[in-house]
């Protein structure tokens, strides 16, 4: 327990004047003496509690100073952890999106083997045909829930004949969007289901039986047909 030294000392002044006060005032008598004690004992008191209310505020005081001066440390290392948790999130949710289109238009029971073999099978069911299903097979994680390696990535023959490799797009989903985008004022395409006129895309539900796609409203895509297909 600590106290203000300064409070202390200024209350022990006090109470001296207090007993001296207190005490010719009452005429001097062995009463008077017991009085002016006990009011003297009490003025230190008070000041005690004073001296230990000021200690703890200035030992409260030093402690947020300290605290004020680790934390830009702490903000920096807060952020750092922020964006690579926005960055694990943004990823999950890229390969929750393959995995959806792969899971809907059931790609692992049609035993793709390549990368050429994927976009024969399923280029149809693109927005943009070719153009965007090529990136989408030629990417590591649909490889892998597909099983054919990196390896076997096939090639396109250009038009004099010569084979040449396509590399990956690392940014698949922002030129698909781009494609999208700029097909879409071609494309009149609207959802299949009865009264309903909103547009659909190549990321919308696709019957796999009468090849009719839905917009999320009217199919959930929990299964590979339509309900009239059902």
């Amino acid at each position: 327990m600590t106290f203000d030294r300064n409070i202390l000392n200024k209350g022990a002044i006090f109470a001296f004047f207090t007993f001296i006060l207190f005490w010719f005032n009452t005429q001097g008598n062995a009463d008077s003496f017991l009085g002016a004690a006990f009011c003297s004992i009490f003025v230190m008191l008070c000041f005690t509690f004073i001296s230990l209310i000021a200690a703890w505020e200035k030992q409260h005081y030093q402690n947020v100073k300290t605290k004020n001066t680790i934390t830009p440390i702490n903000n920096f290392q807060s952020n750092r952890n922020w964006q690579q948790e926005w960055e694990e999130s943004k990823l999950r949710r890229k390969k929750a999106t393959y995995d959806h289109i792969i899971n809907v238009h059931n790609m692992k029971k049609k035993s793709v083997t390549s990368v050429d073999d994927g976009v024969a099978k399923f280029s149809h069911i693109f927005n943009v045909g070719e153009k965007a299903a090529r990136p989408f097979f030629q990417n590591q994680h649909v490889q892998s829930i597909l099983g054919y390696s990196s390896s076997q990535t096939s090639f396109s023959k250009t038009s004099s004949g010569n084979i040449k490799a396509k590399k990956v797009d690392e940014n698949f989903w922002d030129n698909v969007s781009k494609n999208i985008s700029d097909n879409q004022a071609k494309s009149d395409e609207i959802c299949a289901a009865p009264g309903c006129s909103i547009k659909v895309s190549a990321f919308d539900f696709r019957c796999f039986k009468c090849r009719k796609r839905f917009c999320p409203s009217c199919e959930e895509g929990k299964s590979i047909l339509c309900k009239a297909c059902s």
